[in-house]
């Protein structure tokens, strides 16, 4: 997850439900194949296979009991029938049991895959939490899985995506994604969190120097206008001059500093 890999989606929700035992650096293999055995998905895939080893074994048993009747008086088949189908149909649940063997060995290396991807994740994470998709507002785990599914997990890496591109890979529409990548960049400046960044974004600005060139009274008016209409709402707290006046200053400090350009 930590990188655009095949089968996105999948490993994605793969590594929400399959999580490594605690404090362990190799998993044996029994862990994987009783991750396989008791997977949901995994579970509807044995079901055709299921059936099949039981209608075979049913079969076996008619046959055997077939041919033991042959030996003692007229029977359906003769012994040397029932023997014949007998070893066809051993024949058939070796085949049977061949394939779903490669079918959990292929499970087995694609959990391997993914748990080395998690792990990369993980690390990721836990070494700046404050980076993830996840702290900006309006991206909740539905859009969250989404991204991380097309590789987008820092905020840095939303911010440098194509919205249009994006949009259209998470089913959303690209002012969202515009919208997500502005309340990015705010987040960056000094004193400028989550909810203060959906503020700013919400009033229409885009980019740093666009907040760097605009006045506390212009941003002030926006504001009241969105509020007004209920679009923002800021909660047991009132938005100040004095607290608009400093997010312009953090805007106009790193604007020289930073090369931030608002999407087109």
């Amino acid at each position: 997850m930590i990188r655009p890999v095949a089968g996105q989606a999948r490993r994605a929700a793969a590594t929400r439900a399959i999580p490594p035992p605690e404090g362990s650096s190799a998993l044996p293999p029994r862990y994987y194949l009783g991750v396989f055995m008791t997977s949901k998905p995994t579970q509807e895939v044995r079901k055709p296979f299921n059936r099949l080893v039981y209608l075979l074994g049913g079969g076996l048993l008619i046959a055997i009991a077939l041919a033991f009747a042959g030996t003692g008086g007229p029977g359906l088949f003769t012994l040397e029938e029932a023997m014949f189908g007998l070893g066809f149909a051993l024949l058939v649940v070796a085949v049977v049991l061949a394939a779903l063997s490669l079918t959990v060995a292929s499970v087995i290396s694609e959990l391997r895959g993914l748990r080395a991807e998690t792990n990369l994740l993980r690390e990721a994470i836990r070494s700046d939490e404050k980076s993830h998709v996840l702290t900006i507002e309006g991206i909740g785990p539905k859009f969250a899985s989404r991204l991380n599914a097309d590789g987008i997990i820092t905020i840095s890496q939303l911010i440098q995506a194509d919205a249009h591109r994006l949009a259209a890979a998470i089913d959303a529409t690209p002012e969202l994604v515009m919208e997500w990548q502005a309340m990015g960049r705010f987040m960056a400046l000094s004193g400028i969190g989550p909810q203060y960044a959906e503020v700013i974004a919400r009033c229409g600005y885009r980019g740093v120097e666009e907040l760097a060139a605009t006045t506390p009274a212009e941003l002030l008016q926006r504001f009241h206008g969105i509020q007004d209409g209920k679009k923002v709402r800021i909660q047991k707290q009132e938005l100040t001059e004095g607290t608009v006046r400093r997010w312009i200053e953090a805007a106009r400090d790193a604007s020289g500093q930073v090369q931030v350009a608002a999407p087109s």
